[in-house]
């Protein structure tokens, strides 16, 4: 992949490098500055053998998502062109009629090209050195039925080429690899291509009747050929089709001198052609500039596609994936929260001989890189792994449309390292500093910190900047449209008027509940009155991830300021068992004592449910959407029918072949005369754009 939300990855490559230099600059600055300090904290690593395993585990969640993340997009995106480069082999380009100042993506089955429009390319690119073959080609979809096996597909393509001009295009050869010699074919004789002779269990010798014009027409398997363009392979995942010689495939369709498209070879290999896409279009294009017909970068377009296919996928991983690391990094704050709770009387006594604030912070750094260095190590090898199985199960899911090779890229793999690294060391800093602000007298002790009646000033000064990001945010959301910045914004601005109030000793009960409610509040109400009272903005996928963060942080601190009285009904409830009442007011003890850790749990647990709710409901609505009983428009079942061989009367074809048709109860028929014909623009704008015009009795 060469690009993930819109970032080049060679871009994010060098920037994460530089943070991960800065990482190890800082752990190397407490080794080479404050060894004592740091010999301290990496001591606990072998003292406690099973608590590290349990360390390492959980800090290598993040990387794992990530790499697992970014090797099945090089997957995705090496499958597809690997697929690109072995379906149109020498094809670069083909000439395709132009609809409006926008192009068709591929050839057209329904489009009509005068054969003296190849003529006239081929004499302008006649001495074009970036040029070394051009094709005229006819395509057409025609259903076919096999005598021997008694098999059918409703739509191949029926290719005609010249076979002089196929030399370039690398010809058609046998299954044995051996030349197929197309012009001194018999009459009736085609090449059929591999992927059809596959669903039609044919071979080289049986007949195969095919329609055209609702007429009957017997042809014979001279020689199967792997998939191409020459052999009617115009698309991932398509039928495929057989070629025949072009003034064939002319005669059968009663349309001489006509093509469907004229294929374009670069000079170079299949691979090394395509560097020369722009340039060789520039110049089809303006050879044709009189004409209405335009070159399409064919295979250029097919390697694009596989990089936005594999930067799209990533992406989804990773907004979906985000669950996991939103919970990994909460899960890194409870562990080092947990360790400091552990080593709440050592740390004391260290204070007591002299140890300051930001050497205990230090401590927990070079204990946490130490982990963080093995951990991101271990999660992104194993998300290697998890994306190799991941590519085995699509690999079995779209065999029938294309092979899904596993590949993984350096670039990737140092990206999905240093960025589960950084993510991690970054958590370990903040909270290795909220650890550190202890009492030595309580942390001797072991007893718990008295509860302040006010924050102190840093809540004031984080409150202050949190409302200003959040205005600007929220400003710039609305008049930008984007509902991520808005949104963000109007969520951040309670939560930070929350925190300035409690610093000037405003209770914490009702002023986070209040601001905890409002988040809660603005993420669930209707969408019909949002639209009311708020701007119109837009987003995308990221705003589950968004939503899930708020909703959770939200309910989550009205759960921890008023778990007292959440524990007080639990408490109440335990009475209807009296043998179990000592039981329940001591599972409930703990919570109340350490609501930080408790709201942390609760974070992690709601997060992970979140995520899954999520999904099932997405997965519940596209079923609805593409499944459900509105979206055949109340039909049960759909015909397609061609050009090629059109039917006037379904219900009567169907009943003059002995079909009983007493369950049908109505025929609808929508029909598109010319896709490519029609063009729409807007009043008083220059650019015509294709619209299909549909009719429907």
């Amino acid at each position: 992949m060469n690009a993930i939300f819109g970032v080049p990855t060679t871009t994010l490559m060098i920037y994460l490098l530089v943070l991960f230099a800065l990482c190890l600059t800082v752990s190397g600055w407490v080794w080479l500055r404050h060894r004592v300090v740091f010999r301290l904290g990496v001591r606990n690593i072998p003292r406690r053998p099973a608590q590290t395993v349990l360390i390492i585990i959980g800090l290598m969640l993040s990387t794992l998502i990530i790499s697992a993340a970014f090797t099945t997009g090089d997957t995705l995106d090496h499958s597809i062109r690997s697929e690109v480069y072995d379906l149109l082999g020498p094809v670069d380009e083909v000439v395709v009629l132009a609809a409006g100042s926008e192009l068709p993506t591929q050839p057209q089955l329904g489009a009509r090209i005068p054969e003296y429009v190849a003529t006239d390319l081929a004499t302008a690119l006649k001495d074009n050195p970036n040029v070394d073959g051009i094709l005229p080609v006819t395509l057409n979809s025609v259903p076919v039925v096999t005598l021997r096996p008694k098999l059918s597909e409703p739509s191949l393509i029926m290719t005609g080429f010249d076979p002089v001009s196929a030399e370039a295009f690398g010809g058609l050869k046998n299954q044995a690899g051996e030349p197929v010699d197309l012009a001194n074919l018999p009459s009736t004789g085609i090449v059929l291509g591999e992927t059809p002779a596959d669903k039609l269990d044919a071979v080289v010798g049986d007949q195969l009747i095919v329609y055209i014009n609702n007429i009957a027409h017997l042809l014979t398997v001279e020689a199967i050929d792997v998939d191409s363009p020459l052999t009617g392979m115009v698309g991932l995942g398509a039928s495929g089709g057989f070629a025949m010689p072009l003034l064939r495939t002319q005669t059968l369709t009663e349309e001489p001198f006509s093509l469907s498209t004229i294929a374009i070879s670069n000079t170079g290999g299949v691979e090394d052609g395509v560097k020369l896409s722009d340039q060789v279009k520039a110049d089809i294009d303006a050879a044709l500039h009189a004409t209405p017909y335009r070159a399409v970068p064919l295979k250029q377009d097919g390697l694009d596609e596989a990089e936005t296919n594999g930067s799209m996928f990533v992406s989804m991983f990773l907004i979906f994936g985000m669950f996991s690391i939103a919970v990994g990094i909460l899960l890194i704050f409870l562990i080092f929260t947990m360790l400091a709770a552990e080593r709440k009387p050592e740390m004391g006594m260290a204070r007591a001989v002299g140890l300051k604030r930001r050497q205990l912070s230090q401590m927990f750094v070079a204990e946490g890189m130490a982990y963080d260095l093995v951990s991101a190590l271990v999660g992104a090898a194993l998300g290697v792994g998890v994306a190799f199985v991941m590519a085995g199960m699509l690999s079995s899911m779209f065999s029938d449309a294309f092979d899904i090779t596993p590949s993984a890229s350096w670039r990737s793999l140092v990206i999905a390292y240093t960025l589960g690294i950084v993510v991690t060391f970054l958590t370990i800093l903040i909270s290795s500093w909220r650890v550190s602000r202890l009492s030595i007298v309580q942390a001797i002790r072991d007893v718990s910190e008295p509860k302040a009646t006010r924050e102190s000033r840093r809540w004031l000064i984080f409150g202050i900047i949190g409302l200003l990001v959040g205005a600007l945010m929220t400003y710039g959301g609305g008049s930008s449209g984007n509902s991520f910045l808005f949104y963000t914004g109007m969520s951040l601005v309670p939560l930070s008027l929350a925190a300035i109030l409690r610093s000037f000793g405003v209770p914490a009960r009702p002023v986070y509940s209040i601001a905890a409610l409002i988040v809660l509040i603005l993420w669930l109400i209707p969408d019909s009155l949002a639209r009311k009272i708020f701007p119109e903005t837009t987003g995308g996928i990221e705003m589950f991830f968004l939503s899930g963060v708020f909703l959770v942080a939200g309910a989550t601190i009205v759960i921890v300021q008023n778990l007292d009285l959440l524990l007080r009904g639990v408490s109440l409830a335990g009475r209807l068992f009296a043998s179990k009442l000592p039981a329940v007011r001591t599972a409930i003890a703990y919570p109340g004592a350490a609501r930080g850790r408790t709201g942390l749990t609760i974070a992690m647990f709601s997060l992970i449910v979140f995520s899954l709710v999520t999904i099932a409901t997405m997965s519940s609505n596209f079923s609805a959407l593409f499944l459900g009983d509105e979206a055949n428009a109340g039909w049960h079942v759909r015909a397609d029918q061609y050009a090629a061989n059109p039917v006037d009367d379904v219900t009567g074809a169907l009943e003059s072949r002995g079909v009983d048709t007493s369950g049908i109860i109505a025929t609808g028929v929508v029909t598109t005369p010319n896709p490519f014909a029609a063009r729409l623009r807007m009043p008083g704008t220059t650019d015509w754009l294709p619209y299909e015009v549909r009719g429907m009795n």
